[in-house]
């Protein structure tokens, strides 16, 4: 089995710009039961930025053979950041990242219609 830890380093080898996370930061770090079948975890923070409030939420999960990282990132400026920010993140905890699913093999194939075109009739 792939370890979490792994997928993250790669997921962090293909794409530099993930946030790195800062324990000072974190407001919430837990196991995520989404996908199914994958070892992940969850991790929100929020941190001052040059141009307001940014925070991210990542996940990364392992199962056999198999990676997952989803990377959420928003940033707000002005006197509504922090709860803006915060019901960004809200957001796509509770409504996206909580409710990720894998497709079967069947829902990844591509449905063909057969179109058969009727002989014409003999004159």
């Amino acid at each position: 089995m792939v370890r979490r830890a792994e997928c993250e380093a790669q997921a962090r080898l293909a794409r530099p710009t993930i946030p790195i996370v800062h324990e000072e930061a974190v407001v919430d770090r837990r196991a995520l039961s989404a996908p199914a079948d994958f070892d992940s975890e969850l991790v929100v923070g929020v941190e001052s930025s040059a141009l307001g409030i940014a925070g991210y939420a990542l996940v990364f999960g392992a199962s056999v053979g198999r990676c997952y990282a989803a990377v959420f990132t928003t940033s707000v400026s002005g006197k509504e950041a922090a709860p803006e920010v915060a019901a960004r993140l809200g957001l796509v905890v509770d409504r996206v990242l909580n409710l990720v699913r894998v497709r079967r093999v069947d829902e990844r194939a591509p449905r063909r219609h057969l179109v058969v075109t009727p002989k014409a009739a003999p004159e």
